[in-house]
């Protein structure tokens, strides 16, 4: 792999586009971006953490599994301090840690995202 064509993979990959395509822009195979991509923390996660502002909706309303979770945490590690996330959700702060399962990782979960923050409280007010 030449060193413009990892430029590019990184490039386009931050922008959310998906191995295939990367691979038939720069000419190379799936298997071949999306090996690279992993090793450059360049995953799953390159989606959600390109956008500039990720609106999440309904944030802690269902049951979340232990998988989501993860990929929870994983997303505000990657977004901490970098990049602006709005969560629309019926639960108070104080509630969020309890609703995301407890423990460590929720704790830290809703640290980096409370972080630098400004909440917007409707009060009763339905606004849907």
């Amino acid at each position: 792999m030449a060193e413009f064509q990892a430029e590019q993979i990184e490039n386009l990959r931050r922008q959310g586009v998906g191995y295939r395509s990367i691979g038939t822009i720069v000419g190379l195979s799936r298997d071949i971006v999306r090996n690279y991509c992993k090793s450059k923390g360049l995953d799953g996660y390159a989606k959600y953490t390109a956008f500039k502002v990720l609106v999440l909706d309904e944030w802690l309303i269902p049951d979340l599994s232990k998988e989501y979770i993860e990929f929870i945490f994983e997303l505000s590690e990657r977004r901490f301090d970098t990049a602006s996330t709005i969560f629309c959700t019926l639960y108070k702060q104080e509630e969020w840690v309890k609703r995301l399962g407890g423990g460590a990782y929720a704790e830290s979960i809703v640290e980096r995202f409370a972080y630098n923050v400004t909440w917007i409280e409707t009060g009763d007010v339905n606004m849907r």
